[in-house]
C-alpha cells in the first residue's frame, strides 16, 4: 500500500486509499482467520488409521514430520530422522520391524553407541511396542 501511495500523484492518494483500504482489511481478515494447524501429527495419525483400515496392515510407518513418535493404539510409527537433528535426543531414529513367534512387532529405535536401541520419544522407560499377532 505504501509503495502505491508513493508512486501515484498526490491528488489521487485519498481515492487510492479509499479503494485499497477495503482490500487491505479483507486481506488482514483472511490472514487472521482460523487455519489448519501446522502440527501435522494428528492428521498423520488419522491418515495412518485410515490406511490400516483400507490396506488391512498391522501398522503404518511414516517419516514426514521428522518428529519420532509411536502410537500403539493406532498402529502408527513415525521414523523421525536418520540425520543429526536440532534436538540431538531425537536424532538417528528409525523403525525396526521384527517377526517373532507371537507375530510381527514394530519398534521405534535410535542408533546410539553403535547399536539400535528401543527409543521412546516421550522419555517413558517402559516402551510398549506396536504388536500384531498374525
Amino acid at each position: 500500500l505504501g509503495i502505491v501511495l508513493l508512486v501515484i500523484p498526490w491528488s489521487w492518494q485519498p481515492s487510492a486509499l479509499g479503494l485499497l483500504l477495503p482490500l487491505l482489511l479483507a486481506g488482514g481478515w483472511w490472514a487472521a482467520r482460523d487455519r489448519e494447524s501446522v502440527d501435522r501429527r494428528a492428521v498423520m495419525r488419522r491418515t495412518a488409521r485410515r490406511i490400516r483400515e483400507l490396506a488391512g496392515v498391522p501398522f503404518v510407518v511414516m517419516g514426514h514430520s521428522h518428529d519420532p513418535c509411536v502410537d500403539p493404539l493406532e498402529g502408527y510409527l513415525n521414523t523421525g530422522t536418520w540425520v543429526p537433528y536440532i534436538d540431538q535426543r531425537k536424532a538417528f531414529t528409525h523403525v525396526r520391524i521384527q517377526r517373532t513367534t507371537a507375530g510381527v512387532r514394530a519398534l521405534l529405535c535410535q542408533w546410539r553407541d553403535g547399536a539400535s536401541r528401543v527409543f521412546d520419544p516421550e522419555g517413558v522407560p517402559e516402551v510398549v511396542p506396536v504388536h500384531c499377532e498374525r
